[in-house]
């Protein structure tokens, strides 16, 4: 994990006393470190740091007081998801799938206020918690559909067919589970007969298309960290059959 200087240092004067802060201190001074270093900046830093650590306070030492860091890091994260989620959410029911000015909207105008931390360390928070949603919405969107063919094609469907479907479910690695996809059949079997569709399926097909309407249009540099994202674009290439495009 990538830490700020801000973190390293505090984290150093706390668990190593003015030893902790010397070695912060002639670390930054041989690495030339400026105030807005590179990513690979600090983790050559920290390799630094881990040195002299070993150096001072031998083997053991060191790596307690670098795992304290990590598990104080993994709090923080925590933490940082917590405050980001409500704010993200709301810009997801209202506009749908944000852009990266809109993430960083959100840090300015309100995060920021309830999170005194690294601004963009905020921003990737948010990209994060973005592309969870917008994979839960594929996979959400993608069940549905292919639950909807299956209904299509088998309107009194045996065990034998109900096995086969969620052996092709697994292959293709959405939801299996048996009681949940035979729930999930029941539920789309009910919206059939009254003609109805709940808020939920409606959200998240909004995101579902959103999502794959970026790739049809020339204007989503806004949405790149979308795009580029390799777990989304493999999920996409994989999953989307041209039945499911031809659909839109």
């Amino acid at each position: 994990m990538v830490h700020s200087l801000e973190v390293l240092k505090d984290h150093l004067e706390k668990n190593a006393g003015e030893t902790g802060a010397k070695i912060f201190q002639t670390s930054v001074a041989k690495m030339k470190i400026g105030e807005k270093p590179s990513n690979e900046q600090l983790i050559k830093l920290s390799f630094e740091i881990e040195k002299k650590l070993k150096l001072f306070f031998g083997s053991v030492k060191a790596k307690e007081i670098l795992d304290k860091l990590e598990q104080n890091e993994n709090v923080s994260q925590v933490n940082l998801e917590a405050i980001l989620k409500p704010h993200l959410e709301a810009v997801f029911k209202t506009k749908g799938l944000p852009g990266e000015s809109q993430l960083r909207e959100i840090v300015r105008n309100v995060v920021l206020k309830d999170y005194k931390g690294d601004e963009n360390k905020a921003i990737e928070g948010l990209k994060k918690l973005s592309k969870t949603k917008v994979i839960y919405a594929l996979n959400y969107c993608l069940t549905r559909y292919e639950i909807q063919c299956f209904i299509e094609r088998y309107p009194s469907y045996t065990q034998e067919d109900l096995e086969n479907f969620l052996n092709s479910l697994m292959n293709k690695k959405l939801e299996s589970n048996p009681d949940t996809i035979r729930a999930l059949i029941e539920k789309e079997r009910l919206y059939r007969k009254f003609d109805e569709q709940n808020t939920e399926d409606v959200f998240q097909e909004k995101i579902y298309k959103q999502y794959i309407g970026l790739f049809k249009s020339t204007n989503n540099s806004d949405y790149k960290f979308l795009m580029t994202d390799e777990g989304l674009k493999d999920l996409l290439l994989k999953k989307i059959s041209n039945v499911a495009f031809a659909k839109l």
